[in-house]
């Protein structure tokens, strides 16, 4: 045989497997749930019966699945109908299928059917589906997902019970997104804000769904309301405070989405187009608002900053120690671009970004502006701190050893002569790059990026302290 035949066999023999094991848990699902089918038919009939004493229930032999099926299609056809479930998005309940079939993230609440008044059944079947649920790591479905299974979990977002379900068409990227604030954890799971957004990555442009049409219809740019989402802020139009017009739109997105050549309907979508810096942009848009991991959207160290507010002062000194490391004001945002490149191709053994914003002002902060970024180089290893007055902390080279750093208990090294934590010092840059985009980004307001479990170091030093260490007093 050619390989040709060989590989047609294999295809065939593949094919046959997966069939077979769809098969097999379908039928294992179905057994298992009969039981809870049919108490389930035998409650809403007896609470139609008190309205209606003409009913009857028909007789159900137990361990009968055969007798359940016919059942549910045709005796139970009014008790359907007069409930308030009505989507077959709950045909397979999320409390079996979750926890038998190992395709779907273990874990996931059954469906709150009182809350959920759903679209049609979704058909186009993505490459590959991730789910994230609150607190649990992201769970990735890929060739053995279902009609059943996507129509389920799109169902498990719309009642709060996932915080983002990605939805992959190759370079088309659909993304819904659950936003819960500090204050929203211990509230009903539907609480806090929800945004749908679509990547096309092939185009490097993405879009949101508008919340807000009358908003968004004449709202001038200056007038543009921010809200807090993911790690950055958002217009208020492309926030919503419930999934009432996901829901209503979500047949036509994902049919748009999953056409190659389809397009965002006009005023139904708010087009992120960037004509300048268009990577960074881009990428940086994925990690603040799309909830991209850094793995999952890595950085390129090599790429072209992008630097929406520009630094109050800057100061650097060179690996050779020829220059001093005076702060000075820089003339524009491209001087700030080649120090930071500098940087990175490993010319500067120190640089300071500093900012000030008038409404942080402090009378008692002197000369220097009152936010930094600071990176600092020691024979081929960085850290990278940022430094205002709430906050002194460093970026974290290693999450679980900090994590799991228990008081004084943790591993030490030496970086500019000095012995500090091992999980603050960085082997490469790749993390500092990272998080150098995202601060740069939302300098104006850190503090979601800062608040990432375990991704910062938090040190209890006097500011003016650590001022002192890195700044000389300029010349007058």
């Amino acid at each position: 045989m050619n390989m040709q035949t060989i590989s047609k066999i294999l295809a065939q023999l593949l094919k046959k497997a997966q069939s077979n094991l769809h098969r097999y848990f379908v039928k294992k699902i179905n057994r298992k749930n009969t039981a809870k089918k049919i108490a389930r038919i035998r409650k809403n009939y007896k609470k139609n019966s008190k309205r209606n004493a003409s009913k009857q229930i028909p007789p159900i032999r137990k361990n009968s699945p055969k007798n359940a099926s016919n059942i549910l299609h045709t005796s139970t056809t009014d008790s359907i109908r007069s409930s308030t479930l009505q989507s077959p998005l709950t045909a397979n309940r999320a409390d079996t299928t979750a926890s038998q079939n190992p395709a779907e993230p273990a874990g996931i609440p059954a469906l709150n059917v009182s809350l959920l008044t759903a679209p049609s059944p979704i058909t186009q079947i993505p490459t590959k589906v991730l789910v994230r649920q609150p607190g649990q790591p992201e769970t990735t479905i890929g060739w053995w997902l279902t009609v059943e299974m996507l129509n389920e979990l799109i169902g498990q977002f719309l009642n709060g019970y996932i915080s983002r379900l990605a939805l992959s068409w190759d370079s088309r990227e659909l993304v819904l997104l659950h936003n819960k604030g500090e204050h929203d954890i211990l509230l009903k799971p539907d609480s806090g804000t929800y945004a749908c957004l679509f990547f096309d990555n092939k185009n490097t442009n993405w879009y949101a769904l508008v919340s807000l049409p009358e908003v968004y219809a004449v709202v001038e740019s200056q007038d543009v309301v921010f809200v807090p989402f993911g790690l950055g802020t958002l217009p208020n139009y492309m926030v919503h405070d419930n999934t009432k017009r996901i829901k209503e739109q979500l047949n036509e997105i994902v049919t748009m989405v999953a056409n190659p050549h389809g397009s965002p309907a006009f005023m139904t979508w708010a087009p992120q187009c960037y004509r300048f810096e268009t990577y960074p942009r881009y990428h940086i848009a994925k990690r603040l608002y799309g909830g991209y991991s850094a793995e999952q959207e890595p950085c390129r160290l090599n790429a072209k900053f992008y630097i929406p507010t520009a630094p109050n002062r800057l100061a650097y000194a060179n690996c050779a120690q020829t220059q001093s490391n005076y702060a000075y004001k820089p003339r524009n945002k491209s001087e700030v671009q080649e120090a930071l490149v500098a940087y990175i191709m490993g010319k500067l053994s120190l640089l300071i970004l500093s900012w000030h914003f008038p409404e942080n002002n402090d009378p008692n902060n002197g000369v220097m502006p009152g936010q930094h970024i600071i990176l600092v180089q020691d024979q081929g290893c960085h850290q990278m701190l940022y430094l205002d007055k709430q906050y002194l902390c460093y970026l974290v080279s290693d999450v679980s050893e900090y994590i799991n750093a228990e008081g004084n208990h943790y591993r030490k090294t030496v970086f500019n002569g000095q012995t500090v934590p091992a999980y603050t010092v960085h082997e490469n840059l790749y993390r500092i790059r990272d998080y150098t985009d995202l601060l740069l980004a939302q300098i104006e307001k850190p503090n979601a990026i800062l608040n990432l479990f375990g991704e910062f170091s938090y040190h209890e030093e006097d500011y003016d302290a650590v001022i002192e260490e890195f700044f000389e007093k300029e010349k007058t």
